[in-house]
This record gives C-alpha cells, structure tokens and sequence, in this order.
C-alpha cells in the first residue's frame, strides 16, 4: 500500500512539474513564436486563382496570445465574414513548428514550419493527406510592428488554386 502510495506521490508532483512550465524557451526553439503575439490589423490581397477567380481586398483584424500553459499558441482572426483559429506550437523533437488552421467555412490544414533567424521567415509547408495539394506560407518579419504573409496552393498538375498576400500591422503590443 506504501508502494502504490509512494508511485502516486511521484506521478501527481512529475503531473505539477510538467504543468507549471511556461512559454517555449528561446532555447527549445519556442521563441520564434513570439513574432505573432499581439493584436494587428491585415490588409490582405486575393489574386485571381482557380479557388478565388476575382482579384480582391479585404481588411482584418487578429490576436495571438499563448494559451494552455504556454504550449500552444492561439490567433483569432477576421476578414470580412471569414474567421479562423490557428494553433501554433513548436515541436522540439523534430525541432519544428506545427499549425493547424480551423476556419469558418469548414474547412482545415495542418502546416509545418522551419524557421529562419537570420531573415526572420518562417515558411509553412502544406501537410497533403492525400488530394495532391501543394501549399506554402511564408511569414517575413520585418519589424515589431509589420508581417508580410505569402500564400500559395497548387494542384498536382501545378495550376494555381489560390494566391494571397497579406501585410499585418501591430496595433497593440502584448503586456510583458
């Protein structure tokens, strides 16, 4: 009885260990993520594509925020009627980072990303489960307070799905 007493004193304070830590460490590749926390306004560019057949414009709006003990990284965002939730985390294992895209209309994707430090890129690859999408984003940080987004999708064959440029603006910067 002391044994399995002892075992469950161990596995409840490892639990509390596990639990208590904080935001990705710059060490464990965690910083990266830092980039996006924030609130920002977006001004994002649609080109004419097989997905989007007009040229179009539309302003947005987003937050970032760390969530679930600083694992996961949450943004929330709007443009026009569209919404979408992303979380974002990195992946110390393989030393990537994954997101995973939720949107209004139905739709999702899952990304995984590489980080540049030099440029301050990150470029999202399209994880394909099988309809031969090929898809890319890539996210330049050019200050604290401006992004510019590139996304791409392509068919199997090439063909250009859809194409979207988007520049995000801080308009408030995360209490630290």
């Amino acid at each position: 009885m002391k044994r399995v007493s002892l075992t469950l004193a161990v596995l409840v304070l490892a639990s509390a260990n596990m639990t208590a830590a904080g935001p990705p460490s710059e060490a464990t590749g965690g910083k990266a993520l830092d980039e996006w926390i924030g609130t920002w306004t977006s001004q994002v560019v649609f080109k004419p594509a097989a997905w989007s057949l007009k040229a179009r414009k539309l302003s947005g709006t987003s937050k970032a925020e760390w969530i679930l003990n600083g694992r996961y990284q949450q943004i929330s965002s709007r443009t026009g009627e569209y919404e979408t939730r992303e979380l974002q985390r990195y992946e110390p294992k393989s030393g990537k980072y994954h997101k995973w895209v939720f949107s209004s209309d139905g739709s999702n994707s899952l990304w995984i990303g590489a980080w540049d430090d030099e440029s301050a890129t990150m470029t999202w690859e399209y994880v394909d489960f099988g309809a031969g999408l090929k898809g890319q984003i890539v996210d330049r940080f050019g200050s604290d307070a401006k992004y510019e987004s590139t996304l791409l999708m392509t068919d199997s064959r090439g063909n250009m799905l859809l194409d979207v440029r988007s520049t995000q603006t801080r308009v408030k910067q995360p209490v630290k």
